[in-house]
């Protein structure tokens, strides 16, 4: 069976995000079979997690992943993918400066 994978978002739409404040979000695969691959992509590297970008990839499970952010910057604001197999997923994420 196909991966089914609940919607997603950084926040609201009302929900602005500005430099420093924190970030999640969770891709979790709701139905389908196993096993699941999630992987994450932003501006087309994958699994973009390093100490110095601030990215922390966080599997939980079989079906479910986060992507955290601590501490959010410019080098942040941009596009984000979820892939599982052939199901690509895009997810944008914009900052704004000086608010």
């Amino acid at each position: 069976m196909p991966p089914k994978i609940l919607a997603f978002s950084f926040g609201d739409g009302d929900d602005i995000l500005r430099a420093g404040d924190s970030a999640q979000v969770q891709c979790r695969v709701y139905q389908g079979d196993t096993p699941v691959k999630i992987t994450w992509t932003f501006h087309g590297e994958e699994n973009p997690h390093n100490k110095q970008t601030g990215f922390e990839i966080i599997k939980i499970g079989e079906k479910s992943s986060i992507l955290m952010i601590d501490s959010l910057s410019s080098e942040n604001s941009g596009n984000y993918t979820v892939s599982h197999l052939h199901l690509l997923l895009p997810l944008n994420l914009l900052l704004y400066k000086g608010l």
